[in-house]
């Protein structure tokens, strides 16, 4: 069975630091395997952070919504 850790970050007005610091986790945090997004306003940057990071090898997400 697979167990996973899911976060919700719903309607959320994100700066792009905070785009960084979800990279980041992402990227270190081998368990964080399920992201929801719904409803935010990823602007470029926060888009091509995350971009980056979802095709970092140490990243192990799973599910981004």
């Amino acid at each position: 069975t697979w167990s996973y850790f899911s976060h919700r970050l719903v309607s959320c007005s994100a700066t792009t630091q905070q785009w960084a610091d979800l990279s980041l986790a992402l990227e270190v945090n081998q368990s964080l395997t399920c992201v929801n997004l719904s409803d935010n306003e990823l602007l470029d940057e926060g888009a091509k952070l995350l971009y980056t990071t979802l095709r970092h090898p140490k990243c192990f997400l799973q599910r981004l919504s």
